[in-house]
């Protein structure tokens, strides 16, 4: 597939899947490079676009998620989920703040996991968990959180 993107430049969609295939072997740069190319090629692909959303989510640039966001948004107004996409990348921007400005505020680290798990996304849910059981090791209520998250995640993997 690598070869095919490098001959073929201006097709979004082999780029779209390239960048997909790069995010997905760990090459975080070129997968972002690639799937950008692949959105100045098609601006009006909510697809591809909805890639770039998530990427920049995913990787805590908010700002960047959140123009992306607010241009799928206006793509495609009638789309409910890209609505809400939009939310929880902003909501996701102010929890992160929350918990940057002040690393020992239980309840902001508390909320930050709640989000990440009710979303499915359980690796970046224990990292933050892992926050609060090293600010108070011995509190039972965060060794269960994380328990039952390793558990979902374990469940989602299917083991």
């Amino acid at each position: 597939m690598a070869r095919d993107a490098r001959l073929l430049p201006d097709n979004a969609a082999l780029q779209y899947r390239y960048g997909l295939a790069l995010y997905l072997n760990g090459d975080r740069e070129e997968a972002e490079r690639v799937l950008a190319s692949a959105c100045r090629l098609e601006p009006d692909n909510d697809q591809f676009l909805l890639a770039l959303v998530l990427f920049h989510q995913k990787y805590k640039r908010y700002d960047i998620a959140l123009e992306n966001a607010r241009r799928l948004v206006a793509l495609r107004p009638e789309n409910a989920q890209y609505a809400e996409i939009l939310a929880d990348v902003d909501a996701e921007k102010t929890l992160a703040a929350a918990c940057q400005l002040n690393p020992d505020d239980e309840r902001a680290l508390l909320a930050l996991v709640q989000f990440l798990d009710q979303r499915g996304r359980y690796d970046e849910a224990l990292e933050a968990v892992q926050q609060l059981v090293a600010l108070r090791p011995g509190n039972p209520q965060y060794a269960t959180v994380r328990a039952e998250i390793e558990q979902k995640q374990k469940d989602m993997r299917g083991e």
